[in-house]
C-alpha cells in the first residue's frame, strides 16, 4: 500500500458563505468553489492549497454524520483524508494490519473522490480516511 499524500482536510462550518470569508482571510489569494453532497447532507466549498484541498463543510441534515458532529462538537476540524494510489490494496493491507473501516464499500465524495472512513479507535479519536481518485 502507499499513501501518496494528504488529499484533503476538512472544517465543519455552520455557515458555508462565513466560513469561506473567514479562511479566505487566512489562506490569501486561494478561491473557494462551492459544492453540493446531498447523499452526505452537506454544502461543501473547497480550495486548494499547494497539493491538498482545503475543504468547508456545511451540515444541511443534522441526521447524517456531519451533521451530528457539528452538533456534538461544534465548528473546527472534522477530518483528514489520505490518498493511495488504490483502495482495495490499501484497504486489504490496513485490514491485514487489523485497521478496521466504519463500512464495508467506499463512497463517493466531491469531484472524482472515492472514500473510506477508518475506525475512530484507530485514530485516537480523529476522524481519518483513505481517498482515491477514480476517472
Amino acid at each position: 500500500m502507499s499513501i501518496k499524500r494528504i488529499h484533503h482536510i476538512n472544517f465543519i462550518v455552520e455557515d458555508l458563505d462565513d466560513g469561506i470569508a473567514h479562511f479566505e482571510k487566512i489562506l490569501v489569494g486561494h478561491v473557494f468553489e462551492k459544492d453540493e453532497l446531498p447523499q452526505r447532507g452537506v454544502v461543501t466549498a473547497r480550495a486548494r492549497v499547494g497539493e491538498q484541498w482545503f475543504v468547508l463543510v456545511q451540515p444541511t441534515d443534522f441526521d447524517l454524520a456531519p451533521g451530528r458532529h457539528l452538533r456534538e462538537k461544534g465548528e473546527g476540524f472534522f477530518l483528514m483524508s489520505l490518498e493511495v494510489d488504490s483502495m482495495e490494496d490499501a484497504v486489504r493491507d490496513m485490514e491485514r494490519e487489523g485497521v478496521t473501516f466504519t463500512s464495508e464499500s467506499d463512497r463517493k465524495g466531491l469531484l472524482n473522490w472515492w472514500v473510506r472512513d477508518l475506525k475512530e479507535n484507530h485514530t485516537f479519536g480523529a476522524q481519518l480516511q483513505l481517498c482515491e481518485e477514480r476517472d
